[in-house]
């Protein structure tokens, strides 16, 4: 058996995942992505005797957002996770 160490997703696949665990089945749905910025002093200057003024950049949280229409990296969940269709009952009579 092959031991898997990293999976990766597409934007696409996971906005897919998403609206399947979340049981949504209508509307244009995009994914979001929540940041948090800070300012922080770190490494070294060129001359060697102070810190660098630096950025720092972190991922709060990953979500879905529905949208009114249809935008250019939107999904339709109607059409990636349509409604589960409901088989017709094989109703055999027993004589």
């Amino acid at each position: 058996m092959v031991d898997i160490a990293k999976y990766e997703y597409s934007n696409n696949e996971l906005l897919l995942l998403m609206l399947k665990d979340q049981n949504i089945h209508e509307g244009h749905w995009v994914l979001t992505v929540t940041f948090s910025f800070g300012a922080l002093n770190f490494g070294k200057s060129p001359d060697g005797v102070g810190a660098l003024p630096s950025g720092i950049t972190s991922v709060n949280g990953i979500g879905l957002e529905r949208v009114q229409e249809a935008v250019p990296f939107s999904v339709d969940a109607a059409r990636v996770n349509p409604l589960p269709t409901k088989k017709p009952r094989n109703l055999k009579k027993k004589y």
